[in-house]
């Protein structure tokens, strides 16, 4: 498939007041080397700080910006879908979600093109793809990460190695798929758990993964961490399958 391509980075903000505006700059200015229609979908989680303010002031700004807003906190998981639905209704073929602390390089969105234009349903950056690699995470981190993921992947059988990074492209037009009730990120689980109900065309592409550059990640390992995330490949792996309305077929 070879599509005629548009798309827009999702960004999920929850009181970013100190990295939104560099975020948007910074992705602006790379999308503008990129000869493709491209947006940037700004979904302000129910802030309670100045970033609605701020991302208001940048969308006068920045012409590609759209910022839609949540009145109360919905979670990663309601922002992400937020951001998918939003760019299907503009008409744009995919939505790549990025982190407002640019834990992503925006460098890496090139790497994301051609695997567009094949019209894979889901496209994962991936850290344990050849050539992938992690820099600078504390080694328990990434041994629990390595751990999960590879659990994931013989529970699942999907051409994916690298299940629980939010750095990842999905087709618009499949929105209509994502049931999702997760809140947290864990929803990247279940977000597989829903399309590969109806396709298994998925891929990868390469990625560093950096440590974050100020401050230290909230996310913690806890058994009700474990469940949520492994949940999804275990009721896959049982032939437990999602239940969708009537008016939803399968497809790809």
């Amino acid at each position: 498939m070879n599509y005629n391509l548009s798309f827009a980075i999702g960004l999920p903000v929850f009181n970013e007041e100190m990295a939104v505006e560099q975020a948007v700059s910074s992705i602006d200015k790379m999308l503008e080397t990129i000869d493709i229609p491209t947006k940037i979908i700004a979904i302000n989680d129910g802030s309670t700080d100045s970033s609605s303010q701020i991302l208001k002031q940048l969308a006068n700004k920045f012409s590609r910006l759209v910022v839609v807003e949540h009145e109360k906190n919905q979670g990663y998981g309601g922002a992400c879908f937020t951001g998918l639905k939003t760019a299907y209704d503009l008409g744009q073929d995919y939505i790549l979600f990025m982190d407002c602390d640019l834990t992503q390089d925006p460098q890496y969105i090139n790497s994301f093109i051609p695997k567009m234009r094949e019209g894979y349903v889901l496209i994962k950056a991936s850290r344990y793809a050849k050539e992938g690699k992690v820099e600078g995470v504390e080694f328990y981190r990434v041994a629990i990460s390595w751990v999960g993921n590879n659990i994931a992947k013989i529970l699942w059988r999907l051409p994916l190695r690298d299940f629980t990074n939010g750095f990842r492209a999905i087709r618009s037009d499949h929105f209509k798929y994502l049931q999702l009730k997760q809140r947290g990120f864990s929803v990247l689980m279940e977000e597989i758990y829903y399309l590969s109900s109806v396709t298994k065309n998925f891929v990868e592409v390469p990625y560093t993964l950096t440590v974050r550059e100020k401050g230290n990640s909230s996310f913690r390992y806890t058994p009700k961490v474990f469940w949520n995330y492994l949940r999804y490949p275990i009721l896959s792996f049982f032939g437990i399958k999602p239940k969708f309305p009537e008016e939803i077929s399968g497809e790809d």
